[in-house]
């Protein structure tokens, strides 16, 4: 009698698996809507914390090394996080686009940087 329970059990799936398997392909669209958002937020975050660290870095401390050395890390996690999010499949294009996004981080942390210096040799 128990053998043929679990005999049973291994051939068809419960019913709440085959529910969840319909109900699955109703969300699934809403789902991949919301970890796309959620990668977006997440660059806009990091992005975010650079611009503040260049202030930080640059202008409060006058430490211009440091403050490309963490904008640099936060380049790269953006990077990283970008293909974890995305995959394996479009590395170039990938690299090419998180590589573009970072250009007015690094001209606004040249653009504090020079002015700074500036200020020094006055």
């Amino acid at each position: 009698n128990d053998h043929d329970l679990t005999d049973a059990a291994t051939r068809l799936p419960g019913h709440h698996v085959q529910l969840f398997r319909r109900l699955q392909a109703k969300w699934q669209c809403y789902d991949t809507y919301a970890r796309v958002c959620m990668s977006l937020g997440a660059y806009q975050l990091l992005a975010g914390i650079s611009y503040f660290l260049i202030i930080a870095t640059m202008q409060h401390y006058k430490s211009m090394t440091c403050g490309y050395a963490v904008i640099t890390v936060f380049v790269v996690s953006q990077l990283v996080l970008a293909m974890l999010d995305i995959g394996r499949k479009m590395m170039f294009s990938i690299v090419a686009l998180q590589l573009f996004g970072a250009i007015p981080i690094y001209l606004s942390a040249y653009a504090f940087s020079s002015t700074i210096f500036d200020n020094m040799e006055q």
